[in-house]
């Protein structure tokens, strides 16, 4: 009888376990097969997404190892505008797609440029970034246009501009293609607008569907990341902003946050936000020059070209002495290509260790900042435990608040009312107060040998902006920007790497393993 009872009991368990367990992997399963059967047009490709699920599936395995290689184009040989077929300065530039079900369902994107005429005859040139069969590699082609006209959907047409012909020389002779990193989507948007994104690749589409569970978490982080040898031809250390403006960061060097640890006596920046909103560029302002990569749609655009977590060091004269200053760039939070949850990991995993201390936490938004915004930032200022207005019942807890900074950024075409209903926006949507007051300690000028400090405040809540006049010229409102940010976020005597406020990572409850 009792042999019976337990048997029954398992049977129990192994029900129970193929309700929660297997049913719900098959019903995954059955969502993916779904998403690609919708934009494939077939009625069924469940026999396609079997065999490509098998071991030893040669699509799978060569993305596999384009993967593994390094992220950049292998171009045969560098560019020119002379390389060019014509002068396309002036001409329409069109975004374009065709859909393809070979070798699996997918947009094939590529650029029409067409010479606006009134005669007849059109010049047209189309111009792509597609696989090679052949010999497996990619290959830019242009060629006159010769499909039908109803084979294309058009996205967006511009006129072509010098940046845009610029682009087009970076980007010739490449032929380290990738469905995931490199592809057509990516090449074109580069193009088109100097954004490497591939959209098919966000999280729940059908191309991140098919090939999501052979993304490593790296992959994952270089998804619509420029290639490498494209960021190093945008990268210009040497432009300085402001030469007139004294008091900013000296520039020492730059490192992959990955293995870094913070020194106990530097002073530690964190700097965090949505993907576009500007944290590489405010850096940049921090140091008074282009540390930070970061790429120019127009003249008041700025858009982040890099989803790598990075720490740029430099030097910083306070009135008793140097103070090495550590501010890291990250991926932006909130990120179309990572889940909130792993991009808040991925970062705290980075910088935990048993001596790390964080002096600053900026939050940086722009725009109308959305729930899943709104979400993924609480979550990271909760993660370090900054007391958001609704959790304190003790005034005392206020002071932590001296921590964190909240930057509304964007704001060159506002008013003042207009940037003030934004800030106090953000404050109200992340349950920030962001007109907490932060002291700043600052030694008392002809009395620095004595020791003697006066407490001055910034607030923690400021609106700013960035606009580029020219390639190397920028307007008043940047550089009271730069000011701003000198102000609220570098220290001004090293007695502030004693303070007791400096939060301690390893002492926050933070579920990392």
């Amino acid at each position: 009888m009792i042999v019976i009872i337990i048997i029954t009991a398992l049977l129990g368990l192994a029900s129970l376990a193929l309700v929660y367990f297997i049913f719900p992997v098959r019903r995954q399963r059955e969502r993916d097969i779904d998403i690609v059967t919708r934009h494939s047009g077939e009625s069924d490709v469940s026999d396609w997404w079997k065999n490509f699920r098998e071991p030893g599936n040669v699509l799978r395995d060569t993305e596999r190892k384009r993967l593994r290689a390094p992220h950049n184009l292998q171009q045969q040989k560098v560019g020119s505008k002379e390389d060019l077929p014509v002068d396309f300065t002036d001409w329409d530039i069109t975004i374009c797609y065709r859909n393809r079900k070979d070798p699996f369902p997918y947009k094939h994107y590529f650029l029409m440029l067409v010479k606006p005429d009134s005669s007849q005859t059109k010049q047209e040139w189309k111009l792509e970034f597609s696989l090679n069969l052949d010999d497996n590699v990619g290959e830019v082609k242009w060629s006159v246009k010769s499909f039908k006209q109803q084979e294309e959907k058009k996205e967006e047409t511009q006129k072509v501009t010098d940046n845009i012909i610029e682009r087009i020389v970076n980007v010739l002779y490449a032929t380290n293609f990738s469905y995931c990193l490199r592809n057509s989507e990516n090449f074109a948007n580069y193009i088109f607008d100097g954004n490497w994104q591939s959209h098919q690749l966000t999280q729940n589409n059908y191309m991140r569907k098919i090939f999501n569970d052979i993304l490593s978490n790296e992959d994952r982080e270089k998804l619509s990341t420029l290639p490498l040898d494209i960021a190093g031809k945008i990268l210009k250390k040497e432009d300085i902003m402001f030469p007139e403006l004294e008091g900013m960061l000296e520039f020492r060097n730059q490192t992959n946050l990955r293995g870094f640890r913070f020194p106990e006596d530097d002073y530690n920046i964190i700097v965090v936000g949505p993907t576009g909103a500007g944290k590489s560029t405010l850096i940049n302002l921090l140091f008074n020059r282009t540390v930070c990569v970061t790429q120019k749609n127009d003249k008041s655009n700025f858009a982040s070209v890099t989803r790598y977590a990075q720490v740029v060091s430099g030097i910083h004269f306070c009135q008793d002495g140097e103070v090495r200053v550590n501010v890291v760039d990250t991926m932006g939070f909130c990120d179309i290509f990572l889940e909130n949850k792993e991009a808040a990991d991925n970062l705290l995993r980075d910088i935990l260790s048993e001596h790390s201390k964080i002096d600053k936490v900026v939050f940086v938004t722009y725009g109308v900042i959305s729930a899943a915004h709104q979400e993924a930032i609480i979550q990271i200022m909760d993660r370090f435990q900054y007391p958001r207005k609704y959790v304190i019942t003790h005034p005392e807890l206020a002071e932590k608040r001296d921590n964190f900074v909240f930057l509304y950024n964007k704001t060159e075409k506002m008013t003042d009312d207009e940037k003030l209903i934004k800030l106090e926006d953000m404050g109200k949507k992340l349950g920030a107060d962001i007109g907490h007051k932060i002291p700043v300690m600052m030694l008392v000028q002809g009395k620095e040998e004595e020791g003697i400090e006066a407490e001055n405040y910034v607030r923690s809540g400021l609106t700013t902006s960035v606009n580029c006049l020219s390639d190397a010229e920028f307007d008043a409102a940047t550089k009271k920007t730069c000011k701003q940010l000198r102000s609220v976020l570098l220290p001004h005597t090293r007695e502030v790497l004693m303070s007791p406020k400096r939060l301690n990572i390893a002492q926050m409850q933070c579920p990392i393993q």
